[in-house]
């Protein structure tokens, strides 16, 4: 059972991060990094979970499972052939790893098929991958949040272990890398849900 309310609207939605991103500027200027990397991973995980909203993954907004159907038998398909090698083929979204390995696995999906089978949804999600967005510069960046992750789940699950001239040497340095990942994110999600036709694809 959840402890703290979720939003209810856009409106409410966009309160939510314009307080957030409040409380990540202070963070900043007066150096309380710690809560500045909390909310840059939140933003990082919200940006992929609504990735994966936009090419119809999850039914609603507020879902917390692919949603069942067609869509999911397609990202299913894609997840098992573009994951890495090191990786199951869930579609679990409870944590940032599994969002992160299905966008990464549709943007590879996208750029290496040739032959599109015949259909709507398929064909959507690659022309509007290949139309909108930033398809390597994605995947790169990608591959750095996995690295920024790193080191933020080091700092929040072992942080009594570890050496703090370590720790506050790259602290500042992640809590504004974070967000400079996020924002990107956030600008490639505007591309991706331009027109919504991914999702008028599939009703």
């Amino acid at each position: 059972m959840r402890q703290i309310k979720p939003v209810s609207s856009n409106y409410d939605k966009q309160r939510t991060y314009a307080e957030n991103m409040k409380k990540y500027n202070k963070a900043i200027q007066y150096g309380f990094y710690f809560e500045a990397l909390i909310i840059d991973y939140a933003m990082i995980e919200d940006r992929l979970r609504s990735f994966i909203y936009h090419i119809g993954g999850l039914k609603t907004r507020n879902d917390y499972k692919i949603s069942k159907g067609a869509v999911r038998n397609d990202l299913k398909t894609i997840v098992q052939g573009y994951k890495n090698n090191d990786e199951n083929d869930s579609l679990g979204i409870t944590n940032i790893s599994g969002k992160m390995k299905i966008v990464r696995a549709t943007l590879r999906w996208a750029s290496e098929i040739e032959q599109v089978p015949d259909n709507q949804y398929l064909k959507a999600l690659k022309s509007q991958y290949e139309g909108q967005l930033d398809i390597g510069g994605l995947l790169d960046t990608l591959d750095e949040i996995a690295n920024w992750c790193k080191y933020r789940n080091e700092v929040i699950h072992a942080l009594m272990n570890k050496s703090m001239v370590s720790v506050n040497e790259q602290l500042e340095e992640n809590a504004i890398k974070g967000m400079e990942l996020a924002r990107y994110l956030d600008s490639q999600v505007r591309s991706l849900k331009r027109g919504g036709r991914i999702r008028k694809s599939i009703g």
